[in-house]
């Protein structure tokens, strides 16, 4: 939804609640709408802390997940290790599903903070987090990669994706851009 609607969080966040209620509920819709917010204001800013900020804004002040977030953020601004961060995620909002936005969502920004705008460190420190790693890994670099632009990418990135862009077969008789 980021992506259909750059620098347009509400509308993003709005079609992402639309479509998380398909199959989604609490923390899972509000989950969707932070990152589909998040996302479309990192097209706006190089600033990750801001885009997190604005993507905050689109979902309850009390539920689990904005509390989770807030307190890595607020960890973060404090000085406690990467490490530190994540046991007090799982210690304050531990689950017993792999799958759960609320700590998961936390890994990605545990690794868009400390790893400090450099994509590979972001994107390990999300993964090293654990749980659902292929999300949490494929989130934060695609957050780092609207942040950052192509440009801002390691070139061993760069080059090895190419030119290559996978479209699904049911999109090649659209007119994509």
């Amino acid at each position: 939804w980021a992506c259909l609607f750059p620098g347009r969080p509400a509308l993003a966040a709005a079609y992402a609640r639309e479509d998380a209620l398909v199959d989604h509920h609490g923390n899972g819709v509000w989950a969707e709408m932070f990152l589909a917010a998040t996302e479309s204001a990192a097209f706006t800013t190089r600033d990750a802390r801001a885009a997190v900020a604005t993507g905050l804004t689109f979902i309850p002040a009390d539920s689990r997940l904005a509390r989770a977030l807030r307190s890595v953020l607020a960890w973060h601004g404090e000085g406690v290790s990467w490490a530190d961060a994540r046991l007090r995620v799982h210690r304050e909002f531990g689950h017993h599903n792999f799958t759960d936005v609320t700590l998961n969502l936390s890994f990605i920004l545990i690794g868009l903070l400390y790893g400090g705008g450099d994509f590979e460190r972001s994107v390990v420190l999300a993964v090293n987090c654990g749980l659902d790693t292929d999300c949490t890994g494929a989130t934060c670099g695609s957050l780092l990669g609207i942040l950052l632009g192509a440009s801002g990418l390691p070139a061993r990135w760069r080059e090895a994706a190419g030119d290559a862009l996978a479209v699904s077969s049911s999109l090649r008789h659209l007119p994509l851009p």
